[in-house]
């Protein structure tokens, strides 16, 4: 198991902070869970990487968890915020050179 350094760092969105876990290092391939969807948004920026997030949760079973990578820095603040107001749990936050991921479990179906 790789070693990873755990730290919590608020955020705060739409003037509410959220906590969140934070790894110090990117993790190891070889260890990730094989269930997690993959969402790669790199080179997009926003709106783009939210708007194909929330078409991906649209197709998961509540429950179900996706890391989205993203090298868009107002992800750090997008993604939380859509979390929150969608009702989905952010999981975790990384970040490794200019590479975001984020751990998203879906948590209700979109009441549109």
């Amino acid at each position: 198991m790789p070693d990873f350094k755990l730290i919590a760092k608020s955020i705060e969105v739409n003037g509410l902070f959220q906590a969140c876990y934070i790894r110090q290092c990117g993790c190891d391939p070889m260890e990730r869970d094989k269930n997690i969807q993959i969402l790669d948004v790199s080179g997009h920026k926003c709106p783009v990487p939210v708007l194909r997030l929330r078409r991906k949760l649209a197709q998961l079973a509540v429950g179900e968890r996706i890391e989205v990578r993203a090298t868009d820095p107002m992800t750090q603040l997008d993604i939380p915020h859509f979390c929150q107001q969608a009702g989905h749990v952010l999981l975790s936050m990384d970040q490794d050179a200019d590479i975001y991921c984020y751990l998203v479990k879906k948590t209700q179906e979109a009441s549109d």
